[in-house]
């Protein structure tokens, strides 16, 4: 257990301690399968624990690095370089490509092995892969390109700082956020009126006028367009559940992983014919 725990912590996020508690409950299946009731043969509290605590890393390590694999792959292609700027916009296409590939072969072959002939050998397959691919991504840490922005600050830093801000100035009225803006040269057309209350984050929250303690209009936008993106992500979230399990209902018992798999194709699909009107737009009007 404790191995698996390093391996967890600097290797495959979870698939470890999965494929662990799914191996031990293999050790008792010999007398569980004469059996009379279920019951005799349920899984002790200290395996479930672990079980669940598994997949719950899982979760958390997907939400985390997905998020970050997108920009650490765009920063590998130069901007300037002509070539490579066209490759950059190719690389989001393939890298959501692979990324519904895998998922259409876990559903469809993993899902298989899990129910025909082990749940230990199903979760190890995920684990050895994502060992494999940390052992690749680790041989080419010497060829990466790391960019050090140090005239940028961190962007949850600039956002964070402009709800602090505006929380500070709850009580300031219009008329000071307008007489801020008038001080600060600001035009009307500068600032949207959608969540106008963060315009609040203009004014120093001590009342003083530094102007390293207030915020910009460009770091009041850039937190307005994360609001805006709130409803967006709360809706999907819904949307992708009843989905899945809309399709889910209407496939037979027999094809449900295959049913599964065709549907999360259709992400797949439907990114690569977007880029390819794209670029048949593009070409067709001389456009970028």
């Amino acid at each position: 257990m404790l191995i698996t725990f390093f391996l967890d912590c600097y290797g495959s996020r979870g698939l470890c301690f999965l494929s662990t508690s799914v191996v031990l409950y293999s050790f008792k299946s010999s007398h569980c399968q004469n059996a009379t009731n279920n019951k005799a043969c349920s899984a002790p509290q200290f395996q479930i624990i672990i079980f669940y605590f598994s997949l719950y890393l899982v979760a958390l390590a997907q939400g985390g690095h997905k998020p970050c694999v997108q920009a650490f792959g765009a920063d590998q292609f130069d901007e300037h370089d002509l070539r490579e700027s066209e490759a950059k916009s190719s690389f989001f296409n393939w890298w959501y490509f692979s990324m519904n590939l895998g998922t259409i072969m876990a559903l469809l072959v993993l899902c298989y092995i899990q129910d025909n002939l082990s749940w230990g050998l199903g979760f190890g397959i995920p684990c050895i892969v994502m060992c494999l691919a940390l052992i690749t991504f680790l041989l080419g840490t010497r060829t990466y390109r790391f960019r050090v922005r140090s005239d940028e600050r961190n962007p949850f830093v600039r956002i964070g700082r402009v709800f602090l801000n505006a929380t500070r100035n709850w009580r300031t009225t219009q008329t000071a956020i307008s007489k801020g803006e008038e001080a600060r040269g600001i035009l009307p057309y500068q600032s949207s009126e959608q969540f106008k209350f963060l315009n609040k984050a203009l004014l120093a929250p001590d009342g003083s006028k530094e102007y390293g303690k207030v915020c910009t209009v460009t770091e009041i936008e850039e937190a307005k367009a994360v609001l805006r993106l709130v409803p967006i992500w709360t809706t999907y979230v819904f949307t992708m559940v009843g989905l899945q399990e809309f399709f889910y209902d209407q496939v037979q018992n027999e094809l449900k992983s295959i049913g599964l798999a065709l549907y999360l194709s259709i992400f797949g699909i439907g990114n690569f014919s977007s880029s390819f009107l794209i670029s048949v737009v593009g070409k067709t009007t001389s456009g970028p």
